[in-house]
């Protein structure tokens, strides 16, 4: 533990053209009894994005008590998140556990996912092998998933909210995102929650699945004309 008076944790955060982007830093600045540094990763696709924040962290890992994956699309519920985050993570590690997923309250589902990872500095992050899966090549990570309420000590059930009033390209990129990854759950949840409660946002995010689903093995971003394109004609399609 760091010997200052609050946990220090490093903050890494991955912007492209999120809505929700100002919301989120501001609840992280916010956040109250911790230490916080946050770097903020703009300007680059979600793979180079992904190296350049696990090769900064494993630079200066040794220097904080835990490294926290906060997405430019999530917005922390309250002001002791992070503290409560640190406790959960602590708890956690007395179990032989060295990282924890929080659940958030998910805007397209309408329920809770699991988004919200607090890493110990004893995980150690690699260099992706797989421009998709660009968020999974780690060692030493044996994490405690808080899958319902009685499972946090510290009320992390949820930690926050992801996507509330996404833009329509964000939709769209939520759902190719998952159809690349053949994400069968997510997309079954997007369905039901878009039967009972119907809006643009989820309409555009079930057709970015579909487009998603048949080209698993292309990687993209906002700023891909080829995507772009896509989005034009997914948007024209649906009517929008």
């Amino acid at each position: 533990m760091n010997s200052t008076s609050f946990p220090k944790i490093f903050i890494g955060t991955m912007f492209s053209i999120e809505n929700q982007f100002d919301n989120c830093v501001k609840a992280i600045k916010s956040q109250k009894e911790v230490t916080i540094e946050h770097e903020i990763i703009t300007g680059l696709g979600e793979y180079d994005a992904h190296v350049r924040l696990y090769e900064t962290w494993e630079k200066i890992k040794n220097s904080y008590d835990a490294f926290i994956k906060v997405d430019a699309d999530m917005i922390l519920k309250d002001d002791f998140v992070l503290q409560r985050a640190i406790k959960e993570l602590n708890h956690a590690m007395t179990e032989g556990y060295t990282s924890i997923q929080c659940p958030l309250y998910d805007f397209y589902i309408e329920d809770t996912i699991f988004g919200l990872n607090c890493y110990s500095p004893e995980v150690i992050f690699h260099v992706p092998s797989s421009r998709i899966f660009c968020d999974r090549n780690m060692s030493n990570n044996k994490t405690k998933v808080l899958r319902k309420k009685e499972d946090s000590k510290f009320d992390l059930f949820p930690a926050g909210s992801h996507c509330e009033n996404p833009n329509e390209i964000q939709a769209f990129m939520w759902g190719y995102h998952r159809g690349t990854k053949s994400n069968d759950s997510a997309h079954q949840q997007l369905k039901i929650s878009h039967s009972k409660n119907p809006n643009s946002a989820k309409k555009l995010a079930l057709k970015g699945f579909e487009v998603g689903s048949s080209r698993k093995s292309i990687d993209m971003s906002y700023s891909d004309v080829e995507f772009r394109k896509i989005f034009e004609a997914a948007k024209l399609e649906l009517g929008l």
